[in-house]
């Protein structure tokens, strides 16, 4: 995708990291990659229909965030260009609020509409920060955040 603007790079260098710790080899987008992240399968191993689901969360979002940034920059005249950090950070906060997302959705309260457990755990195997400390299922509803630590009582 092309702008004016090298910021984009940020994003697409973390989306290509986050994608490779599934396995798969990267290509950097083009349009058409972008507008038809809803339709490629993957079935590289057993999480073929989570791998699917990350690349599409993680190509569209990661599209959004360029749109917003150089939508901020050009028509907004933002004058300070934002920082390497500020971008990051940002694109995190759009992946976690999917995770967070896709965690709350897993809960019985959603009934016959809750997302199944196995195609979370599967969306998002291998690309969490500290996986391995979280337990098999770092769904269950508990007085817990997601990093694992204790929430406070009355918090």
């Amino acid at each position: 995708m092309a702008c004016g603007c090298n910021r984009q790079e940020i994003i697409w260098n973390l989306a290509k990291e986050a994608w490779e710790k599934k396995g798969y080899t990267w290509r950097k987008p083009d349009l058409g990659d972008i507008l038809t992240c809803a339709l490629p399968k993957f079935h590289k191993n057993k999480n073929g229909e989570g791998d699917s689901r990350f690349f599409r969360i993680l190509m569209s979002e990661s599209a959004r965030l360029v749109w917003l940034i150089r939508n901020n920059r050009v028509i907004n005249e933002r004058a300070q260009e934002i920082s390497a950090a500020e971008i990051k950070n940002k694109w995190l906060a759009v992946m976690n609020r999917w995770l967070t997302l896709d965690r709350d959705m897993t809960h019985p309260k959603f009934e016959r509409k809750a997302l199944k457990k196995a195609l979370v755990l599967a969306t998002w195997a291998k690309v969490l920060h500290g996986e391995e400390e979280l337990g098999e299922d770092w769904t269950i509803f508990e007085k817990r955040g997601f990093s694992g630590y204790s929430a406070r009582e009355g918090e």
